[in-house]
């Protein structure tokens, strides 16, 4: 019963697979040393591990766990479930994934900013007087059970606002990127108002370009990001 369980599960997510264009380094695939989870599955990711240095980053405390007792979600599944739920699946719950050319060039993307630097305040300290530059911060939320690694954050008068690398160009598209890389940055957003900062908007820098795109985090992608994530536990939870 459950193998056919499984089984069903992996058709269903194959055939729901779409190819756009996507920047596969930056979901955790390339330059965010994917998410592996090993062999017991989801339990494993109870954090998003180091990527190719031993630097763990800058941490910052996370809010009082709630009743959930579930792993928490690293974004860049999120990123990946929005691209591909076969993908998501395969990595999250089977920990099938391989480095790769694109994952290489994606870390030394990353290695500046991979290296923790700058103390990222208490949110009743981000006043404006002071320039925030934070890199390389983890933070987690128990109540919405996700964890992110973000790249770099900054302040604009009080507020904060994260910076997302990506390898690639700036793609020409409406919003100036594709779904599963503002999806990614808007869970980055939601767990920063989890702690308590005000964060409204993010940033996606190109680095092969070398280009920023404003991000805003309105109703819609906060909506389009929440069903990601329910609709990744959805899947996990099925196998």
């Amino acid at each position: 019963m459950v193998t056919t369980l499984l089984l069903c599960v992996n058709v269903l997510l194959f055939f729901s697979c779409s190819r756009p264009p996507f920047d596969t380094a930056d979901n955790g695939i390339e330059g965010k040393a994917a998410y592996p989870v090993g062999t017991n599955g989801r339990r494993n990711v109870e954090r998003e591990p180091a990527r190719s240095q031993p630097d763990q980053g800058t941490f910052a405390p996370s809010p009082a766990a709630g009743p959930e007792d579930r792993p928490l979600m690293p974004a860049g599944m999120v990123n990946a479930f929005r691209y591909c739920p076969r993908l998501a699946y395969l990595q999250w719950v089977q920990g099938e994934w391989a480095d790769s050319a694109d994952t290489v060039q994606g870390r030394h993307v990353h290695r500046r900013v991979d290296r923790a630097g700058g103390a990222l305040p208490a949110p009743a300290d981000v006043d404006g007087q002071v320039k925030l530059h934070a890199r390389s911060v983890t933070l987690s939320s128990p109540r919405l059970g996700l964890i992110t690694r973000t790249d770099l954050i900054e302040s604009e008068g009080e507020s904060v606002v994260p910076v997302d690398y990506k390898r690639g160009k700036r793609p020409h598209v409406e919003r100036g990127a594709y779904e599963p890389e503002l999806v990614q940055l808007c869970v980055q957003g939601l767990i920063l108002r989890e702690h308590g900062y005000v964060c409204d908007e993010g940033v996606l820098y190109f680095a092969a370009s070398r280009e920023r795109v404003r991000v805003a985090f309105d109703d819609e992608l906060i909506h389009t990001t929440r069903q990601a994530v329910d609709g990744l536990r959805a899947v996990a939870a099925a196998a």
